[in-house]
């Protein structure tokens, strides 16, 4: 009888257990269900918000391309100029700064592969990243700050001083800054070269 008994207790002890087990197993899957769903709402959310901001960056282009299209179909007029406000002449300036930067921005994003990327960029200035290979091998990294205003300008470089950065800049950086890009990658290259040649003469 008493062995009966124990036979009971361990029987419904083992199924309290798997009660338990089955809960905590159900009760984990709820939550993981859960989890995946509110996963599942924010990268909707992300997507929305990207979309969103998207959308408003595309206005805000718009918007500045509006107001220089405005200044330039009316700057031949003097009365014009003269009537333009304080706060105007700074939205003008606002504008073809912005539109600067996003052409600067958007040329390093179609030169990244090439070397060129944006390393920081504040107030009006955009300091680049160039990363030069030879011969498939990472050589050198330089930078190169340029300031946004009236005129583009280099306000400080590290590259070689054997580069002509002085006539590259006076030749393309207000006229075509791909090419000002392209020139300043051509010399850095012919240095890396001439670098590994040197290299290989050395006993």
């Amino acid at each position: 009888m008493a062995d009966k008994m124990k036979f009971k207790e361990g029987a419904l002890e083992t199924l309290e257990k798997l009660q338990k087990a089955h809960e905590k197993l159900a009760a984990e899957q709820d939550l993981e269900a859960q989890e995946k769903k509110e996963i599942a709402y924010l990268k909707k959310r992300v997507q929305q918000l990207k979309k969103k901001r998207n959308q408003l960056s595309q206005q805000l282009q718009n918007d500045y391309h509006q107001v220089i299209q405005d200044y330039v179909q009316h700057s031949d007029n003097p009365d014009y100029l003269k009537e333009l406000t304080d706060s105007e002449k700074e939205e003008i300036l606002n504008a073809a700064y912005a539109l600067r930067c996003k052409k600067l921005r958007d040329l390093c994003d179609a030169y990244r592969l090439a070397g060129v990327s944006i390393e920081s960029e504040y107030s009006s200035k955009i300091n680049f990243r160039l990363d030069i290979f030879n011969g498939g091998q990472h050589h050198d990294t330089y930078y190169i700050e340029i300031q946004s205003g009236d005129q583009l300008k280099i306000s400080r470089h590290t590259l070689p001083y054997v580069i002509p950065i002085t006539a590259i800049e006076k030749n393309f950086l207000n006229t075509d800054v791909q090419a000002f890009f392209t020139e300043l990658l051509k010399e850095l290259n012919i240095f890396a070269s001439q670098k590994e040649k040197d290299k290989g003469k050395m006993p």
